[in-house]
C-alpha cells in the first residue's frame, strides 16, 4: 500500500454518550491506511465496554485500558503505542467527516509538510446545534528567516479560530522529538507542546487547509469549558513557563523572533495572573522571564506600560494593585 499509515489517538474518560458517534466517524473515513489507537483513561461508565466491543469488530482498533492519569498521559501512551508516519489526535465526543484524513494526507504530501492544519464547526453538546465555523486560510507556510511558526502559533491564541491539536494531522517524528504532551499539565497543554515544537524544530513546513473537516463538540462537561470558566485558572501561565524554560534551555536552538514571541506571551499572561491574585506563580514566572533578558512589552494603558519601564514587574504590579483598589472604593 502506498498510502503512509496514519495512527489517530483518542483518550477516553467517561464518554460513553458520546462515544460510538465518534468511533462510527473514524471507521467512515475514505482514507484506508489507518490504525485507531483508543486509550481509556480509568473510565467508570461503560465506555472500556464499547471499546472493546468495537475492538473486538474491527481490526483497525487497537483498545488501551489504564488507570486515570489524564488527557496528556493517555494520549502519550498513544503515541508509544503508534506505528503510522503521521498522528492525529481527537477527543472522544467529537466527530471526523468522512474525507478529513484523506484531505489531510494530500496536502501534506501535494505541499512536501509535515504539518497540517484544517477547518472545524463547533456544536453545543449532543443535539449538534451549530454554535460557530471556524475557518482558516488555505496556505502553505514555509518558515522564512526565523520566523518559526508565527502564523501556526498566532492562531492558537486567535479567540476567534482557536486552533487545537485536533484540527493538526502532524509527522510523528516531530511530537517523538519533544516527548508528546507535558502530563503535568492540566490545561493549555496543546499551547505548550506547539512552542516547544516550534523551539525544537524551526523549519517545518505547515499546510492550512481551509476545509471543514471536524466536528467539535462543546458541552457544560468538558475540562476545556470548566477551566475557562475558574476565576484563578493558572495554566496558561504555567504552560508559557515551561514553553519558556524549555527555550532557555535549548540554547543551540535560538532563535531571537521565536523568544520574543514565547517570552512577550509570558509576561503578559504573568501580569494578569498577578492581578487575578495568582501571586507566588506570577513571581515565578517574572524570574524565568528576567533569564531572558528581555525589555518588558508595550502595555496598555500608558502608564502601566510607564510604571513597568521604570519599575519593574514586581513594584509595578504592586502599585497598580493599590491603584486598582483606590479606584474600586471610589
Amino acid at each position: 500500500m502506498n498510502e503512509p499509515l496514519v495512527s489517530l489517538i483518542i483518550p477516553c474518560f467517561n464518554r460513553e454518550k458520546y462515544l460510538p458517534a465518534t468511533l462510527d466517524g473514524c471507521l467512515q473515513q475514505t482514507y484506508q491506511n489507518l490504525e485507531i489507537i483508543i486509550v481509556d483513561d480509568g473510565s467508570t461508565d461503560n465506555s472500556w465496554h464499547i471499546i472493546n466491543n468495537y475492538s473486538k469488530i474491527n481490526p483497525h482498533i487497537k483498545a488501551v485500558h489504564t488507570v486515570n492519569q489524564g488527557q496528556c498521559a493517555a494520549r502519550n501512551h498513544g503515541l508509544k503505542l503508534a506505528e503510522g508516519q503521521y498522528i492525529k489526535f481527537l477527543d472522544s465526543d467529537d466527530i471526523l467527516l468522512p474525507k478529513a484524513i484523506e484531505c489531510q494526507v494530500q496536502a501534506l504530501t501535494h505541499c512536501q509538510a509535515d504539518v497540517s492544519a484544517c477547518g472545524k464547526k463547533l456544536f453545543w453538546d449532543e443535539e449538534l446545534t451549530l454554535i460557530k465555523e471556524k475557518l482558516i486560510s488555505n496556505f502553505l507556510f514555509s518558515p522564512d528567516n526565523g520566523e518559526l511558526y508565527k502564523s501556526f502559533l498566532d492562531l492558537i491564541f486567535d479567540e476567534d479560530k482557536k486552533l487545537t491539536f485536533n484540527e493538526v494531522l502532524i509527522a510523528k517524528y516531530l511530537l517523538d522529538d519533544v516527548c508528546g504532551f507535558d502530563s503535568s499539565l492540566r490545561g493549555a497543554e496543546e499551547l505548550n507542546l506547539f512552542l516547544r515544537l516550534a523551539i525544537k524544530n524551526p523549519k517545518v513546513n505547515i499546510v492550512f487547509h481551509a476545509e471543514v473537516l471536524l466536528l467539535k463538540r462543546i458541552g457544560y462537561y468538558s475540562l476545556a469549558y470548566q477551566l475557562r470558566t475558574q476565576p484563578r485558572n493558572p495554566w496558561l501561565l504555567l504552560s508559557l513557563m515551561k514553553a519558556g524554560k524549555y527555550y532557555l534551555n535549548n540554547h543551540k536552538l535560538q532563535n531571537n523572533k521565536l523568544k520574543r514571541y514565547i517570552f512577550y506571551r509570558l509576561y503578559i499572561s504573568m501580569t494578569y495572573a498577578y492581578r487575578d491574585g495568582l501571586i507566588e506563580e506570577a513571581l515565578s514566572a517574572y524570574y524565568i522571564w528576567k533569564s531572558s533578558k528581555l525589555r518588558p512589552p508595550i502595555l496598555n494603558p500608558w502608564y502601566h506600560h510607564l510604571f513597568h519601564k521604570i519599575l519593574g514587574f514586581i513594584w509595578a504590579e504592586k502599585i497598580l494593585s493599590i491603584v486598582r483598589k483606590l479606584k474600586y472604593l471610589r
